[in-house]
């Protein structure tokens, strides 16, 4: 009988590959758990273990939680854990989810805000065809009649914003297992428990009004502020968000950047504007429309060549009235908003910049899961493109060499899967044997290069993901802009 669940279904929405591997094949991965995943877990577990003595009328003490946790890691803590950022260790990991823990049971002890009818319950969805969905709740309570909640906690330190979070899959079909099984439903709560985050930090959490000022009365930073004389903002990569405990401080005190905050601004700033020449810039991935945004910034601040790969590439494609072919272009209008406007915006940077936006002249298809390559000449085609082609690759390690400054951020294709992850290990390889200026972005291109073994071959790799997107397509960055506020208020003083 064939069994799905959500996490299933996503590995294959992601990487059909992927999933034949993992589910299909059963290969066991080579690397070990995250440290990230490590502590969902414990965390997990330990609301798990004090809900059980809720249900029996045994609150326990915070203290107490604190003890079960600290267990729980050190009986299934193993070396093959792995550890990627930089300047964090698995103790830093440790105190965060003691922080989620603490925070939690703060808001909602004694515990009694409804009945918990089922912990880490698992629960099957009868579909048509005699196929079956499962999934496990991490909490469900009974409120009233007829009224149910499914919670789920999240150690994530992104909260998504709410038009995603309507679009999850995954609390809907738990929703859906629950009216199966219980027919007197009528009424069911999904809830999101971003356990890293107190509730303000969730609510208070964007730039509007050109300042800061809820931010700066939310009950964290009032209660804290008095304590301090400085406040020290090193969270380099949450710097592109607005939460009270990034940006409420700053109006209070005078706020200053940590260490790691300074090497990022430092490099990623002279890396763009100022280092050796010749400067170019990788850009690779899905995210095309900050990576539009991006080479833009970067030709106006007088990089030389972007050089383009994996969905960028196919944007610039089409922007200079290649046909890419039915798959291909299918895949930008399902997976890139507002992809006519980015076309078009792309199309004015290559009537503006010219050959300083290298896009491959040829390309590597996926037919029928072999790699087939063609000049850019012989498109368009049926099958999709996922990955450059060998004499972009040897045309795009020529600028490698050559360069003085390089900055990366993203892959030049579907390197997931390895008959098409050709492109980015050579292209990866090429930056990491660069004598000059290196620069990687963080997110998934950190972790790729980690991954290969090249981590330790690069000047420096950016902590952020998402905060060295927004830095290097030079917006907005509320957490610098509260820096930069405080300096100046608390200059004068």
């Amino acid at each position: 009988m064939p069994l799905y669940s959500h996490s299933r279904l996503g590995t294959y929405e992601n990487c059909p590959f992927q999933y034949k591997l993992r589910y299909v094949n059963k290969v066991k991965p080579l690397l070990g758990n995250s440290i990230e995943s490590f502590m969902g877990s414990m965390v997990h577990d330990s609301l798990e273990w004090l809900y059980k003595l809720a249900q029996d009328s045994n609150i326990a003490s915070k203290e107490t939680l604190l003890e079960k946790y600290d267990k729980l890691w050190n009986e299934n803590w193993v070396d093959t854990i792995r550890v990627i950022k930089k300047d964090l260790t698995a103790d830093n990991f440790k105190e965060t989810g003691k922080t989620c823990l603490e925070m939690y049971y703060d808001r909602y002890h004694p515990f009694d805000q409804a009945i918990t009818i089922g912990l880490e319950e698992r629960l099957m969805i009868e579909l048509p065809e005699n196929k079956k969905m499962q999934g496990y709740i991490d909490r469900l309570d009974k409120i009233g009649d007829g009224h149910f909640a499914v919670h789920d906690y999240k150690t994530s330190n992104r909260v998504p914003p709410q038009n995603k979070a309507d679009k999850d899959r995954q609390l809907g079909l738990y929703a859906l297992a629950v009216h199966q099984r219980y027919p007197e439903v009528k009424k069911i709560d999904l809830i999101w428990h971003y356990v890293r985050f107190d509730e303000e930090e969730i609510k208070f959490n964007k730039f509007e009004n050109d300042n800061f000022e809820k931010q700066a009365k939310s009950r964290m930073v009032r209660t804290l502020y008095p304590l301090a004389d400085l406040f020290v903002n090193d969270a380099f990569a949450a710097a592109h968000r607005c939460q009270p405990s990034l940006v409420g401080f700053a109006e209070e005190l005078p706020a200053i950047a940590g260490r790691v905050m300074q090497r990022e601004l430092d490099f990623l700033g002279k890396a763009i504007a100022s280092g050796p020449q010749p400067r170019i810039a990788i850009l690779g991935g899905s995210k095309a429309a900050d990576s539009v945004s991006i080479s833009e910034y970067f030709l106006k601040k007088g990089v030389d060549y972007v050089l383009t790969g994996g969905v960028v590439a196919n944007i610039f494609l089409l922007a200079a009235d290649i046909d890419i072919g039915e798959a291909s272009t299918a895949f930008v209008k399902k997976n890139i908003p507002d992809y006519k406007n980015i076309i078009s915006k792309a199309k004015d940077l290559v009537n503006k910049y010219g050959n300083h936006i290298v896009y491959p002249n040829d390309v590597a298809l996926n037919k029928e899961g072999r790699r087939f390559g063609i000049p850019i000449d012989s498109l368009p085609t049926k099958y999709p493109i996922h990955d450059i082609g060998l004499n972009t690759l040897v045309n795009y390690i020529e600028h490698i060499k050559k360069a003085g400054t390089i900055i990366a951020n993203g892959p030049m294709g579907v390197f997931e899967d390895a008959e098409f992850a050709v492109g980015t290990r050579e292209i990866f390889e090429a930056i990491s044997q660069n004598q000059n200026m290196t620069v990687v972005g963080g997110g998934e291109t950190a972790m790729a290069f980690n991954q290969m073994g090249l981590t330790s071959k690069i000047e420096h790799v950016s902590t952020g993901g998402g905060s060295c997107i927004a830095f290097m397509a030079d917006e907005t960055m509320p957490a610098l802009e509260a820096m930069r506020r405080s300096k100046i208020k608390y200059s004068k003083k």
